[in-house]
């Protein structure tokens, strides 16, 4: 069960009076510095979702649970992404669920693995494979900073050495040239 209140760790929405939209993962003693002032980490951590916050502006905010669209927005990203509403679509398309096991070939930045990690969760998995190295690490962090990483198997390789250890229920292939 999900905690009421954001911890270290928590990929958090933070919504300002000018409705500009931060994803932080607040970490003990970190700062975050924006067009409202400085907002501490530390103000956010065992801060109740829902509540608004102060920056040291005296600008108010509010602090959300970040939904996908927020997740898939706010990552890093050096190649081309598939958008939320494309992502909604393959997903029910696919008819990806909650303990779906989907093979993604071509991780890239991860945005596409976050719709699929989300629509699994909890009880199932995504095996993404990468075989490009610095894309590979790129999309690693990405996963981390989305609290989605649990429900990810990256490998870094090609797809032909993606081994399953169960049967996929749907696939994704994402490359740059499919032929």
């Amino acid at each position: 069960m999900a905690s009421n209140l954001v911890r270290a760790g928590d990929p958090t929405l933070v919504l300002t009076e000018h409705e500009k939209r931060f994803l932080l993962v607040p970490q003990p003693g970190r700062r975050f510095h924006c067009h409202i002032g400085i907002i501490e980490h530390d103000d956010l951590i065992g801060r109740a979702w829902g509540t608004e916050g102060m920056a040291h502006s005296g600008e108010s905010y509010l602090v959300l649970r970040p939904g996908l669209e927020d997740l898939m927005l706010h990552l890093k990203r050096a190649t081309q992404v598939i958008y939320p509403k494309d992502a909604a679509l393959l997903v029910q398309r696919l008819g990806i669920r909650s303990g779906s096991v989907v093979l993604e070939a071509g991780t890239g930045s991860g945005v596409m693995t976050t719709a699929l990690a989300w629509a699994v969760a909890p009880h199932g998995r995504v095996v993404t494979c990468e075989q490009n190295e610095a894309m590979y690490q790129r999309a690693q962090r990405n996963l981390e900073r989305t609290g989605l990483v649990r429900w990810v198997d990256a490998r870094l390789g090609y797809l032909a050495e993606c081994v399953l250890e169960q049967p996929a229920d749907a696939a994704l292939l994402d490359r740059r040239a499919l032929w």
